[in-house]
């Protein structure tokens, strides 16, 4: 017995000895254990328990807010100046006439009907001392001028029996107010349809991907045949190239959708949870476009101000000059104040820094949103979380989106300079390409980085500037798929919007055909009323592509933490390939 019991001694001895770690074996393991936890990614030095941060935030980036306060401060005073010194005589400048004797401007009531000559010619000086100005001039404003030239335009088209244009306007302004009242319930519907019906939704409309723009190539070039105009202009070679190009088109992109096959299945199931996330918080479809809205009541004092910049100045002759159409006649311009061009640049700086503002700000809300759903526990209902939301963004945060708003602005305004040297004539070198070539690569990659940066401020209160360093530590870890799956999923969802506004245009066109002598016209009307249901819809695929980004942040934080805060997102996100190459079904055996 003292045998066996020794020997059972020794095998749970040798177990236990196999079982321990080979720490203490030597200096050599020690220093192999050192390099391989060196080699591993340190964990986020933030907050136990990494989730979002629901007390009391510190205020962050003020200097950003300061200034911010500061650019538009000086553009309203300005502004207000503006208004208040204006000269009235801009809208005069059309009825003023050129003495070369003296050469001063002055006005005039009428024409000789013998000599043609001026009856009275008198000197330009205020708006009290001008006589009646003629009716004529007073059609030249701007507001007169597009009235007119709406008034000409529907005059002289043609509809059919006795239909007038009074009732295309009306019929137009119909269509179009409807469409935008019905496009709360087909965002609604839309929205329901993807949470439940993703994947039927999606096997519904790829057909059409290549149906619609097969039906589009055949429809041109049956009419091109049958019209004698079109076949005097293409010859028939183009013609049959350009059918045959676009055929071509189609089969390539058939071939992409059956070769990423398997990541359209993963790319339905990450648009089905996104589309989770948002049914759950829904009130941010009412929120957001709000937001929208007070943004518009804030820049209308500003464009009243650029309006009114423009009558700071002086009507002045000029001999010799190019004036309304006419090669070196006399005329009267209007000459702004010198300092008008730098009011201009601030207002519309402040402007557009405005604007991405506000942008950033609804990214800012949505995402808060989101990363509070997220990390509440499974079942239990969020209270106040826009509430919440709003309150950090327009608090403790607001530095940090104007911030952000502040560097998207900076890179838009790169780009537009890019562009335009892009389009300017002349030659251009070799260096010149390449340059633009690497300053688009980093404006991208700015634009990239700043979009989870705002996500991550969100969901944790930082600062600008560690946020981007944080989500960038995030994601150098798991960069490569959900940029593949972003992308995917943003094609999926703006050809299933394309698709589903084109059937929307097609009973309205239907409707407009066969209830209404439209005639042709109603082509028209049915164009725009798809132009305002697509351009909404695309918005909505915005909302949901920001959501996308959110959710996998608060993945990645669950990951790094270890925690697992919605599993329903974990068995999705799990299935992420590792690179480019590797199906997604083997990160989920390697998992």
């Amino acid at each position: 017995m003292d045998v066996e019991a020794t020997q059972i001694e020794v095998g749970v001895g040798s177990s236990k000895e196999k079982l321990e770690p080979l720490l203490s074996k030597s200096e050599v393991s020690d220093e192999g254990e050192a390099v391989k936890a060196d080699d591993q990614p340190p964990p986020l030095p933030y907050y136990p328990g990494f989730g979002f941060v629901s007390e009391p935030r510190p205020y962050r980036d003020i200097a950003a807010t300061v200034i911010f306060v500061i650019f538009v401060l000086a553009s309203v005073a300005w502004g207000i100046f503006c208004v208040v010194n204006h000269n009235e005589d801009c809208g005069l400048v059309d009825s003023a006439m050129y003495n070369s004797s003296s050469g001063l401007c002055y006005s005039y009531s009428g024409y000789s009907s013998d000599t043609a000559r001026i009856e009275q010619l008198i000197e330009f000086r205020s708006i009290s001392s001008w006589p009646r100005v003629s009716k004529f001039s007073r059609s030249k404003g701007f507001l007169s001028s597009l009235e007119l030239g709406w008034t000409r335009a529907l005059s002289q088209t043609r509809f059919e029996g006795s239909f007038s244009a009074t009732s295309f306007v009306t019929v137009l302004v119909g269509t179009l107010v409807l469409t935008l009242v019905l496009s709360v319930p087909f965002i609604f519907g839309f929205l329901w349809l993807l949470k439940t019906f993703a994947k039927q939704l999606v096997y519904a409309c790829l057909p059409f991907f290549i149906l619609i723009p097969v039906f589009l190539n055949v429809f041109w070039f049956v009419a091109c045949i049958m019209s004698s105009e079109c076949q005097e202009s293409f010859s028939l070679a183009g013609r049959i190239a350009l059918f045959i190009f676009v055929f071509i088109l189609c089969g390539i992109f058939a071939w992409i959708i059956y070769s990423n096959w398997d990541r359209v299945e993963l790319t339905i199931k990450i648009m089905q949870t996104s589309a989770q996330a948002l049914f759950s918080n829904w009130m941010l479809l009412l929120v957001l476009p709000s937001l929208s809205l007070l943004l518009l009541i804030y820049i209308a004092p500003f464009v009243v101000f650029l309006i009114y910049a423009y009558m700071n100045g002086e009507i002045v002759g000029t001999s010799g000059s190019y004036c309304q159409g006419e090669a070196a006649t006399d005329c009267c311009s209007w000459s702004v104040d010198k300092w008008v061009p730098v009011y201009y640049i601030l207002t519309i700086f402040t402007l557009l820094w405005s604007i991405l503002l506000m942008t950033e700000a609804q990214v800012y809300v949505l995402s808060s949103t989101i990363a509070q759903w997220y990390f509440t526990v499974s079942g239990s209902k969020v209270t106040g979380s826009i509430r919440q939301a709003l309150k950090h963004a327009f608090g403790p945060s607001f530095g940090t989106v104007t911030f952000s708003g502040l560097v998207v602005a900076f890179v838009r305004m790169i780009r537009a300079a890019v562009d335009s040297s892009q389009n300017a004539q002349g030659p251009q070198g070799c260096f010149i390409a390449m340059l633009r070539c690497c300053v688009n690569f980093a404006l991208i990659s700015i634009e990239f980085l700043n979009k989870f940066t705002i996500n991550f401020a969100a969901i944790t209160g930082e600062n600008y500037c560690n946020s981007a360093k944080l989500a960038y530590d995030l994601l150098k870890r798991n960069l490569l798929s959900p940029v593949l799956v972003e992308v995917i999923s943003t094609r999926l969802l703006g050809g299933m919007v394309f698709v589903l506004s084109v059937v929307y245009a097609v009973v309205v066109c239907a409707i407009l055909r066969a209830g209404m002598n439209l005639g042709a016209i109603a082509y028209y009307v049915t164009a725009l009323a798809w132009l305002l249901l697509f351009v909404i819809f695309l918005l909505f695929c915005q909302v949901l592509d920001n959501i996308i980004d959110t959710v996998y942040i608060c993945y990645a934080i669950d990951k790094d933490s270890g925690a697992v805060s919605k599993l329903e997102v974990h068995d999705v996100y799990l299935m992420l390939p590792v690179s480019r190459d590797q199906p997604p079904a083997l990160a989920v055996q390697q998992a």
